[in-house]
């Protein structure tokens, strides 16, 4: 016999449960700087709630759209891939494929394309700053390289970008390389659940 829920309750659990999203710090960090992750979290969640709902197609569309903010998540398609998942490895792949021509007939392909040499520096770079809690955050601090705790404008700032380390750089690499391929071959050929897939995605934030 299923559950009888009093409505009155259900509505306090909703209202409950909307006040702890408004309340998560990372939505409430990202939404203090104007930050477009905002959209990539509402996304990603979406894509979640899709997949563990059967609807794979949907799920491509919402990861699509975090591939387009953040090209490295593309990866997700490869993971879909190697796992047969059809239907959601396409609809990713082709939305993600449509958007970055519009881009580029838009903007033009130099401004496209431009994105390497820019995700090159950042790779080199990484950042230093507290509010970054990656690895490489962790590292620039533990080596004391970098602005750590006050940016220019006491708060954040885009402009503040640690001097290139060596041991930092291979140890980021390393763990991003055994982090992805440990993802990417987790479970292979078995069909993911939601869980994996949120364990791809919260590897590929990592």
């Amino acid at each position: 016999e299923p559950l009888q829920v009093p409505r009155a309750s259900t509505g306090t659990l909703l209202a409950l449960s909307l006040l702890s999203v408004a309340l998560f710090y990372p939505i409430l960090r990202s939404e203090y700087h104007g930050q477009i992750q905002t959209a990539m979290t509402l996304a990603a969640g979406l894509a979640l709630l899709a997949w563990q709902r059967g609807q794979p197609r949907m799920a491509g569309w919402m990861l699509a759209l975090c591939c387009i903010i953040k090209p490295q998540w593309v990866i997700v398609i490869l993971w879909a891939l190697l796992r047969r998942q059809w239907r959601f490895a396409w609809t990713a792949a082709w939305v993600t494929g449509a958007f970055a021509l519009l881009a580029i007939a838009v903007y033009g392909p130099r401004n496209f394309f431009d994105y390497l040499p820019v995700v090159s520096f950042l790779s080199r770079h990484g950042e230093s700053y507290f509010i970054n809690q990656s690895l490489n955050g962790l590292l620039h601090r533990m080596f004391f390289n970098g602005v750590n705790l006050q940016g220019a404008g006491l708060v954040w700032s885009g402009t503040d970008f640690p001097p290139f380390h060596p041991i930092v750089y291979a140890l980021t690499t390393v763990s991003s390389a055994l982090l992805l391929g440990s993802v990417l071959l987790w479970k292979l050929g078995k069909r993911p659940s939601a869980i994996d897939l949120s364990l791809v995605m919260l590897s590929l934030t990592l």
